[in-house]
């Protein structure tokens, strides 16, 4: 409630009361049920006009003023509803009942008529028609006021878009960019030469770094085979058992060279296919922003489709050459279909 009406002691004493307290039922069959609805629509309107008037600021101070003297107008039958003695209006065939069901009738009448009971100049439906029409017109400001911040709330959100659209497709190109190098390191960490005369630096990859392996574990087991017969003789003359278990000796150490030889080529192909792969995939990263920029925004079917070849590239392992399709393993078949299902939504 507004301060005006707030120290208005009229005001709160029409909100101290509801229309049921003045209707007095204790009263039987003598009760005010019969004017009920009358004294329930003038309420209604009471508070109607109070409510606009607390909600608009224009409201002007003579028009408030009046719906005080309507308010007090109000208290002044609610007053007389209250104190209405029964035993002693009995004694006059109950007039002063009669008379004041009546004088609020006449009231009700007069208010639908632009008229008073009171002598105070108060025209109840003259204050409550201006009170609505100000309303409306600070409504309709309201309205207008709305509408001019909701176009400009539309053109921030517009901005926002495509401020977020710019951001996000540098988020992308900044994110494409940090994997494509992260590949770029992982091919180079796999396999990688490096030479420098000076000043004199060797940089080997792990590939490299097993090719040197197995090229020394070769050499060694060559060595080995040249020198065999004077490393393990084999003497015929001695006991069978002696002979059987020197055979088997050199048996065991060739099987064991030929393992770690083949072992480590292994490991020098499985370094350069992963070096392979990640260089391809480095490559795809790399050309994808090309490809992406040109092909149109509403093409959405060709767009999808770059998407699953990328993922394509970077997710399944490929061949390489270096190693067979099964060493190589499987490809990830779900992650292709997770981003087709994405990639169509």
């Amino acid at each position: 409630m507004s301060n005006y009406y707030n120290e208005s002691e009229p005001i709160r004493e029409f909100y101290a009361f509801e229309v049921n307290d003045l209707l007095r039922a204790e009263l039987g069959v003598k009760s005010f049920t019969e004017i009920k609805d009358t004294l329930n629509e003038i309420n209604l309107l009471i508070k109607e006009m109070i409510k606009y008037s607390e909600l608009n600021d224009h409201i002007p101070q003579g028009i408030k003023e009046q719906v005080i003297t309507i308010v007090t107008q109000y208290n002044n039958f609610s007053n007389l509803l209250k104190s209405y003695n029964f035993d002693l209006d009995a004694q006059n065939s109950f007039r002063k009942r009669t008379s004041l069901i009546n004088n609020i009738k006449e009231w009700h009448k007069n208010i639908y008529s632009g008229k008073d009971s009171s002598t105070q100049g108060a025209y109840f439906l003259l204050v409550y028609n201006t009170i609505k029409t100000y309303n409306l017109s600070s409504f309709q400001n309201d309205k207008n006021e709305i509408e001019i911040i909701k176009q400009e709330l539309i053109s921030t959100t517009k901005k926002a878009e495509d401020l977020f659209v710019q951001l996000q497709s540098k988020a992308t190109e900044e994110t494409v960019q940090d994997y494509a190098l992260i590949f770029q390191l992982q091919a180079r960490q796999h396999s990688y030469w490096s030479f420098s005369i000076s000043p004199f630096i060797l940089k080997f990859g792990n590939a490299q770094t097993w090719l040197v392996i197995s090229i020394l574990v070769l050499s060694t087991f060559a060595w080995f085979a040249i020198n065999l017969n004077s490393i393990i003789p084999i003497d015929l003359n001695k006991a069978p058992s002696v002979v059987t278990l020197e055979l088997l000796s050199r048996l065991l150490i060739v099987s064991v060279s030929v393992y770690m030889i083949s072992f480590c080529f292994k490991q020098y192909n499985v370094q350069n296919h992963l070096a392979t792969l990640n260089k391809h995939r480095q490559n795809t990263l790399n050309s994808f922003k090309l490809f992406i920029s040109s092909i149109d925004q509403s093409d959405s079917t060709t767009r999808n489709a770059l998407m699953i070849e990328v993922a394509k590239a970077i997710y399944e392992n490929g061949n390489s050459g270096y190693i067979s399709s099964k060493d190589g393993g499987d490809s990830s078949p779900s992650i292709i279909e997770m981003t087709r299902i994405v990639g169509q939504k």
